[in-house]
C-alpha cells in the first residue's frame, strides 16, 4: 500500500491525458522506426516481420495449445525464421514492383495492385511458404508434395477472403513505406486465427498462411 503522505502527491493522467501521452509514445516510434527505415529498409523490415511472425505464433500457443501442452520453441523459431528470411525480403521487393509499375492510389489502380496481389502473387508465394516451412520441419519431398497438394486451393481461398479487404486498405491508404509492416500486422490477427482453427483438428486440415501482404 502507498504511504498517505505519499498517496496525495500520486496523480494519475486523466483519459485526455494519457490518449496524448499515448499518441506521443506512437509519434515516437513511427518516427524512429522511419529513421530505421530511411537507413536500412530491407533489414528494418526483416527484424520487424520476425517478430510480429514471432508474435502471432506465441500468442496462438498460448492461448490455445491444449491444457498441459508445452510451448515449442521449435515451432514458433521456424516461423520467426520464415518471417524474417522468406516474407519480408519478398514482399520487400513485390510491394516495389507494384508501386513502379502501377503508381498512384486512384481506385482503379489499386484494385489493379489488389489482383495482381491476390491472383497472381499468393498463390506462387504459397507453393514457396509450404514447402520451405516444411523443409524447416525435416519432412520428406513426399510428405511436402502431398501437405501442398492438400492445403494450396484450400488455403488461397481463405486468402481472398481475408487479404482482399487487407490489401484495398493497404494499397489504397498506406504510405508505400509502411505497407509491409501493415500487412504483417493483419498477418499477426490472421495466424492466430488459423492456429486457433488448427487447434480442433478438424477433418479438413487448416494451416497458416504467410503474412501476406502478409
Amino acid at each position: 500500500l502507498v504511504p498517505s503522505a505519499r498517496r496525495q502527491h500520486m496523480v494519475l493522467p486523466r483519459g485526455g491525458e494519457a490518449v496524448a501521452m499515448a499518441g506521443e509514445m506512437l509519434a515516437r516510434a513511427l518516427a524512429r522506426y522511419d529513421r530505421a527505415l530511411r537507413r536500412r529498409p530491407l533489414l528494418t523490415k526483416a527484424l520487424t516481420s520476425a517478430a510480429i511472425t514471432f508474435s502471432g505464433d506465441a500468442v496462438a500457443q498460448t492461448c490455445f495449445n491444449a491444457p498441459g501442452e508445452r510451448f515449442d520453441f521449435a515451432r514458433s523459431a521456424r516461423f520467426t525464421l520464415l518471417g524474417g528470411v522468406l516474407v519480408a525480403p519478398t514482399l520487400h521487393v513485390w510491394y516495389r514492383s507494384l508501386g513502379q509499375a502501377l503508381p498512384g492510389t486512384a481506385a482503379r489502380t489499386t484494385l489493379a495492385r489488389v489482383a495482381l496481389d491476390q491472383l497472381v502473387f499468393t498463390p506462387v508465394f504459397l507453393a514457396v511458404f509450404f514447402p520451405s516451412l516444411g523443409v524447416l520441419e525435416g519432412k520428406s519431398v513426399e510428405q511436402i508434395s502431398s501437405k501442398l497438394e492438400e492445403i494450396w486451393m484450400p488455403t488461397i481461398v481463405r486468402n481472398w477472403a481475408w487479404w482482399g479487404p487487407v490489401q484495398l486498405v493497404n494499397f489504397r491508404y498506406m504510405p508505400a513505406r509502411y505497407q509491409v509492416l501493415f500487412s504483417n500486422m493483419a498477418g499477426l490477427v490472421w495466424n492466430t486465427y488459423l492456429s486457433y482453427l488448427n487447434s480442433y483438428k478438424g477433418p479438413e486440415s487448416v494451416v497458416l498462411h504467410q503474412p501476406d501482404d502478409a
